[in-house]
């Protein structure tokens, strides 16, 4: 049986995907507020309730991909290296979701300066996540 093993690289990209993921849905929850009578005044909610868990799932999907290629779940000799293969582009997918759920906050609501606060409180929790050594 193989041994995992995992850099720091990867270790900080799991930690900041999840981390965004968490924020995901929590925007899936936030949203998920119940119909009433009058659905024009539900529309938007019911919109980013059913982007937000649609982006959850693809960028789950996209992640999982991802993870297979530097983990002991490829065959030997047949892997990609991602970090070697794909620089730091990876990282632009914590990033997406991030700002993708933030464009959302800022179509339904007033969000002003709540960005910056929940930026550095996801990147905050990515570093500690990165932190805890099993």
């Amino acid at each position: 049986m193989a041994q995992f093993s995992a850099s720091s690289y990867t270790n900080f990209l799991i930690a900041l995907t999840s981390s965004s993921l968490g924020f995901c849905y929590t925007m899936y929850f936030w949203t998920s507020k119940p119909t009433y009578e009058n659905r024009k005044a539900t529309f938007k909610n019911r919109i980013t309730n059913a982007n937000s868990i649609f982006i959850f799932m693809v960028v789950l999907f996209v992640f999982t991909k991802f993870l297979t290629f530097h983990t002991p779940l490829r065959y030997d000799g047949f892997g990609i290296e991602l970090r070697s293969s794909y620089d730091y582009y990876p990282f632009f997918l914590p990033v997406f979701i991030f700002l993708f759920n933030w464009s959302i906050i800022s179509r339904n609501y007033k969000s002003g300066k709540f960005i910056l606060c929940s930026a550095g409180l996801v990147i905050a929790y990515g570093i500690l996540l990165a932190g805890i050594k099993t």
